[in-house]
């Protein structure tokens, strides 16, 4: 029997266009069309896609063919074939680099045409499908090239390519010298020293002091040019410590020098921890530690509204408590930068926070841990200010309640969050959520981040957002067991994504990639699956039924809307698929709402699309699988096999 292989593909070109800052995109399907995206800098761009053999994703190597034709059938091809071997196809889903060089854009119209050999290296490639039309990448290559001059509406001046406005203000910090800028020495010096003026040298034997806070106190002169250097050997040291303003205190390293301390508040917010720093301050290679009972501890506080404060390369843990135990607490703290840090809780009873910042404030991450153990709820990060972290880990394990590895409250006013890299995980407990956002001003900006939450008991998702605004630009979000698992659940909420891979796995009653209660979201490319707990089959195919049997009737759909609550929702080129459990729907509409689906697949065993209210319109969109459920559902140029639907009501 030959072996077929379908190329599940909707191709996305979009060209950065550096004059402009806008992107132009394209979109074609063939007739086995799903989803994929591509970015192009220059002449080059990255092809993602997802690749089945005979109807199940494939797994292993394969060798690819791509090349580029003037015409959709015949005609002539337009470049040197792409030849690109030994490539990892896992679960379905691959991506290589392409570069066709620039010139052939100059036609109007180009198509792609794919062939592989799977596994790599084993005989005769297979042609996959039509070619896929690309319509506007030309035009986006057409424009990088351009300059000002011959383009419609150009800023003033601009006619000629040249910038005639030489009319410039210089900031803070900045000299203005005709139309040359230069630093302000005498800024940064009013605010920032490079090398202290003086070094104070804590030892248990033969240094200055013994102990820091007595080397603390000796200084009295420190100040924007007279900061201080209070330098803390190896050793672990037995106190409270608070530092002054213009004084860095370093130790001998994070494993090497520890300050300790037993020591608790009442009521918050905190206002007595282990190690409090102060405006203008700076700590780093070091621990500190908070251990011992309590209602509300700290092992490192940033003072009530405190300002510019580094924090680098230091471990602050804190253990036991009976209300609350915080790593690192702020409250209202401006301008503070920390730098590859360790913030740890863990608590047998009440809330465990890695890391705190509370009642507004500003903080940057680079870098860094932060992780919460235990108690009621365990927050690896709660931010209810302005935080922008990059490239950090975050988790939250083993509290009874809720367990969330970021979590972003809006209840305190306007409080935003940027989240550029980085891994975010929540297990166990009633919830686990990767990242949780929720309520009123808030807002969240999300790129390439993972976010998983996993085995709790009855919810788990990767992103969790109630009543906010949030933009995620590719990442991965991942919802795992309980009775309900969803990559991303959104309520009432504002909601675009681009290129985003969500997926609910192995829930008990309901599987989710992406999961919509109210307010407007858009979606450009990406994929969302569910994955039902049935999934795993015998060696007859059929399914395996878990351990104690999964609950009646499981259900996994790859987008759903759900509840009375009026939902807006528009996609371009995204990929929803429902499988592996009782029910496998891909897009499933209940209640209120207004559903525009544009490009793309849909794909379900048992329902394609099922409608149970909304106005729903789909567009130039592929379904496999089971039927469409509902007659009132639009579509327009919906293709399933070799059927088309022409007449803008009947789905195929």
């Amino acid at each position: 029997m030959k072996t077929r292989f379908v190329l599940l593909v909707a191709l996305l070109l979009a060209l950065t266009l550096f004059a402009s800052g806008g992107t132009i995109s394209s979109q074609a399907n063939g007739p086995d069309a799903s989803a994929a995206f591509v970015y192009i800098s220059e002449s080059s761009f990255s092809y993602q896609g997802y690749l089945e053999k005979e109807g199940d994703p494939y797994d292993g190597a394969c060798d690819f063919h791509f090349s580029l034709w003037n015409a959709s059938q015949g005609g002539e091809q337009i470049a040197p074939v792409e030849q690109i071997g030994n490539v990892t196809v896992r679960e379905g889903y691959f991506h290589v680099f392409l570069d066709f060089g620039k010139e052939p854009f100059s036609e109007n119209h180009q198509w792609l045409e794919t062939e592989v050999r799977c596994p790599a290296g084993s005989g005769a490639y297979t042609l996959l499908g039509d070619r896929q039309i690309i319509l506007q990448a030309p035009k986006a290559i057409w424009a990088q090239r351009m300059n000002w001059k011959g383009l419609q509406e150009t800023p003033a001046g601009f006619a000629d390519g040249v910038d005639d406005d030489t009319t410039y203000d210089a900031g803070a910090g900045l000299n203005l010298n005709g139309t040359r800028f230069s630093a302000d020495k005498s800024w940064f010096d009013g605010r920032y020293q490079s090398r202290p003026s003086r070094v104070v040298v804590v030892a248990q034997k033969g240094g200055d002091f013994n102990a820091i806070q007595a080397a603390i106190d000796s200084i009295t002169d420190a100040n924007a040019k007279n900061p201080y250097l209070v330098w803390v050997a190896p050793g672990s040291y037995q106190e409270e410590v608070t530092l002054k303003p213009y004084v860095i205190l370093e130790g001998a390293g994070e494993r090497a020098t520890t300050i300790s301390a037993q020591v608790a508040s009442s009521s918050l917010p905190i206002t007595q921890a282990t190690l409090r720093v102060v405006d203008y301050s700076e700590v780093r290679e070091l621990t500190v530690l908070n251990t011992g009972s309590g209602d509300h501890k700290a092992a490192l506080l940033v003072v009530s509204e405190a300002e510019e404060i580094t924090i680098r390369r230091v471990t602050a843990g804190c253990k036991g408590g009976e209300q609350s135990c915080h790593g690192i607490y702020l409250n209202g703290a401006t301008n503070v930068r920390l730098e590859d840090v360790t913030a740890t809780a863990a608590v047998a009873h009440g809330n465990s926070v890695g890391l705190g910042l509370f009642n507004g404030g500003q903080i940057q991450l680079q870098g860094g841990d932060y992780s919460a153990w235990g108690g009621a709820e365990a927050h690896g990060i709660v931010n209810q200010g302005e935080m922008r972290a990059a490239e950090i880990n975050a988790s939250a394990n083993n509290a009874s309640l809720l367990n969330s590895a970021y979590y972003q409250d809006g209840y305190g006013g306007d409080v935003q969050g940027e989240l550029l890299g980085g891994t975010f995980t929540a297990r166990d407990g009633q919830y686990a959520d990767g990242i949780y956002v929720r309520k009123n001003d808030a807002a969240l900006y999300a790129e390439d981040v993972v976010a998983v939450g996993k085995n709790a008991l009855y919810r788990n998702t990767g992103l969790d957002c109630d009543d906010v605004r949030v933009t995620l630009v590719g990442g991965s979000f991942t919802g795992e067991k309980g009775e309900t698992a969803a990559g991303i659940r959104c309520s009432i909420s504002s909601l675009e994504a681009r290129d985003v891979k969500a997926e609910g796995v192995d829930g008990r009653i309901h599987s989710y990639g992406l999961a919509l209660d109210g307010g407007d979201s858009t979606l450009y490319a990406g994929v969302f699956l569910a994955r039902g707990a049935l999934l795993a089959q015998s060696e007859t195919g059929d399914a395996i039924v878990p351990t104690g049997g999964p609950e009646p009737d499981p259900k996994a759909v790859g987008l759903v809307l759900t509840g009375d609550i009026t939902t807006r929702l528009e996609t371009h080129d995204v990929t929803a698929m429902g499988r592996g459990a009782d029910i496998n729907v891909g897009l499933e509409t209940r209640g209120d709402g207004l559903i525009l689906f544009y490009g793309g697949l849909l794909k379900g065993l048992d329902y394609s699309v099922k409608r149970q209210g909304s106005d729903l319109t789909l567009m130039h969109t592929r379904l496999e699988g089971g039927e469409v459920f509902d007659a009132c559902v639009r579509c327009v140029l919906v293709s399933r096999g070799t059927t088309v639907s022409t007449d803008g009501h009947t789905c195929p």
